[in-house]
């Protein structure tokens, strides 16, 4: 009940409930599983504080000093971006006189994927485990094959593959959507195409996870129709449609300028029980924007405001892209103006795209003041940010001579 309360992220029944049957519980074993399977649920609805302050009680109190309360707050860490801390955390479990284990260090792996930790980080516990004459199992190559998918590291991916294979570690459905998810961030959408093929012969059945990664990554490989015939497939196969596929689908329609059956798309995922939300407007916008539909543009953007759907930064940037690239440079600003005023955090993906959009359009300078005004944010650039500048400048070589006002820690 609280592992299901907490992937509906229903904080409230998930709080009551632990409140209520902890309090009928007097073994310290009854109590240890309770309170770990309550950290790791803390852990899924965001409330890291309450999670360690129930980690630190239980461990004080007598029942929470076990590897399983130590490798559920590691998982919460990790869930919440908090590596460091989860590392930490393991490396203090032997002072504690916890012995880490296969299931703590599987919770480290996971721990760095759910982060988007750099392979070679991670993968040096998994060196570590394995001096330390622990096996590896299916939940091990699993989150490392996770780590890989953020990265689109397939090769690495197919390494981890031939290991398992080699030790005898039957592959299950987990294994194949990340490797799919890992091919098809790759480029490699050929090869995932014939990974889908291969999951059938070996038993394991494609669900809608699956057929979303494919669909996805045909979508962003611009295979548009053959992100449309996955969808009929899928539906031939009666799997569930879920929201993640609805908003794929939204996306897809829209791309190509089939607007009916976008609607028609967001109809069918209502009547199914799912209402919109920022990522169906998100796509909408940007299919109307590039089909030059700026009216139903400004309506789709007034419509989510006004049904308390709030745009994010995805959508603030899709917006401020499609009038630059309209060359609507006022309705541009007034975009960036409110997104301001909405003081949503921002990252370098957001501030590159901007900057990006700005140089394509022949505002070399207003671009490097955007690049300024990042860094004074602290916000570091990475190399696409400074691609999009220095292209533009050679098309515009007076525009140049700015770059050299870049602060220095540039």
């Amino acid at each position: 009940m609280l592992k299901e309360f907490g992937n509906t992220r229903n904080f409230l029944l998930a709080t009551k409930c632990f409140d209520f049957i902890i309090w009928k519980q007097n073994g310290r074993v009854a109590k240890g599983k309770l309170v770990s399977t309550m950290i790791g649920t803390l852990g899924r609805l965001g409330q890291i504080d309450l999670a360690l302050r129930l980690f630190e009680s239980a461990r004080l109190e007598g029942h929470g000093n076990t590897v399983y309360s130590f490798s559920a707050m590691i998982s919460a860490y990790g869930r919440n971006g908090r590596f460091h801390d989860a590392v930490d955390l393991f490396r203090s479990m032997r002072s504690w006189g916890v012995d880490p284990n296969l299931i703590s260090y599987n919770s480290l792996i996971d721990a760095g994927a759910k982060g988007e930790v750099d392979f070679d980080v991670v993968v040096k516990f998994y060196d570590e485990m394995l001096a330390n004459g622990i096996v590896p199992d299916r939940l091990t190559y699993n989150s490392l094959l996770s780590v890989c998918a953020s990265k689109g590291m397939w090769e690495t991916a197919q390494q981890l593959l031939s290991e398992m294979d080699q030790k005898g570690i039957v592959r299950d459905v987990f294994t194949y959507n990340t490797y799919l998810d890992t091919l098809c961030k790759g480029g490699q959408i050929d090869l995932a195409r014939m990974v889908l093929e291969e999951m059938s012969s070996r038993r394991v059945w494609p669900t809608v996870v699956t057929y979303s990664t494919m669909i996805d990554g045909c979508a962003k490989a611009n295979l548009l129709e053959d992100a449309l015939n996955l969808y009929e497939e899928m539906k031939l196969r009666s799997i569930f449609v879920d929201r993640v596929s609805y908003n794929t689908m939204v996306g897809i329609y829209a791309k190509l300028g089939r607007f009916d059956e976008a609607i028609d798309q967001c109809k069918e995922m209502e009547r199914c029980g799912m209402k919109r939300d920022v990522v169906t407007y998100n796509a909408l916008l940007s299919g109307y924007g590039r089909h030059g539909m700026y009216d139903e543009v400004r309506r789709l953007f007034e419509e989510m405001k006004a049904w308390n759907i709030y745009p994010n930064t995805l959508t603030y940037s899709t917006m401020i892209d499609m009038y630059t690239k309209g060359g609507m440079f006022q309705e541009a600003m007034d975009v960036y103006k409110e997104f301001k005023m909405a003081r949503l955090e921002v990252d370098v993906v957001f501030y590159s795209s901007i900057i990006d959009s700005l140089c394509k359009n022949g505002l070399v300078e207003s671009s490097v003041m955007l690049l300024i005004a990042m860094i004074e944010k602290g916000i570091k650039p990475n190399v696409v940010t400074f691609n999009s500048i220095i292209d533009a400048s050679r098309q515009s070589p007076t525009s140049t001579l700015h770059i050299v006002a870049l602060p220095k820690n540039a």
